[in-house]
């Protein structure tokens, strides 16, 4: 595999927790890292994430999980030699799976749960352990989160702010994404990003307080200030210090 440099202490122990899952049994239970944690890791963790999600792509591979999984066991889903603790019962339902490990000292939520609004699929990439989403559906998945909540101050808007990092490190967002989130939720979905840019134009001191929560520095803070066109007081740098003035 190769190296991925991870910075962040929290992003390191969810490193440690991803490598102690079989990539073989995730995928043949269709089964791929997602969300803004797996986003933070390859696109130069721009802010701290801390959670471990799975999304599962078809019915019989959650059928699969439920049953590898015991209340107090993760079952196949870990290699043989893996060590990952549980912090709490492990929950399955027809939903998903969820359970928290403990993983040097600290607590991470981990979630496999079911997609069933859109169709997306995945595999291994050289810099992760574990089978992650298709860069096209992180996009589209982006999407669908930001219209569900993109103006959530309990969620620092951090769908929108995904989406504008995303762009900056791989492109813009691809025509097969846009299409699979229409194909879903249909022109919300475009209209939810414009609303959620216009309303963080609109309260920088809102998006200023959502970067210093997910402990967002200052360089990223600029290209996403200027990529979503926050008024410059918000981000703007003491070329001496380096610091926000």
């Amino acid at each position: 595999m190769a190296s991925l440099t991870v910075n962040r202490a929290h992003h390191q122990r969810i490193m440690t927790a991803l490598r102690a899952f079989d990539p073989e049994v995730l995928i043949r239970c269709s089964c791929y890292f997602a969300g803004g944690t797996a986003i933070a890791l390859l696109a130069g963790e721009h802010r701290e994430s801390v959670d471990i999600d799975f999304l599962c792509t078809t019915r019989d591979g959650m059928r699969q999980l439920r049953t590898t999984v015991t209340s107090n066991s993760l079952g196949d889903l870990l290699r043989a030699e893996a060590q990952l603790p549980l912090m709490r019962e492990v929950m399955a339902d027809r939903y998903g799976v969820r359970t928290v490990v403990w993983v040097d000292g600290a607590p991470i939520k981990l979630e496999l749960v079911h997609e069933d609004r859109i169709d997306v699929t995945g595999g291994m990439i050289d810099t992760l352990p574990v089978p992650v989403l298709s860069r096209t559906d992180l996009y589209a998945e982006k999407l669908l989160a930001n219209t569900d909540r993109g103006t959530d101050q309990a969620v620092l808007y951090r769908d929108m702010i995904d989406l504008t990092v995303m762009i900056n490190a791989w492109g813009p967002i691809p025509t097969a994404a846009w299409q699979k989130a229409r194909g879903a939720y249909g022109q919300k979905i475009d209209q939810a990003f414009e609303v959620v840019q216009a309303f963080l134009r609109a309260h920088p001191e809102k998006w200023k307080e959502a970067c210093q929560r997910m402990h967002i520095d200052m360089d990223w803070q600029y290209k996403i200030g200027q990529a979503i066109g926050i008024p410059r007081h918000a981000y703007r740098k003491d070329p001496e210090s380096g610091r926000s003035i």
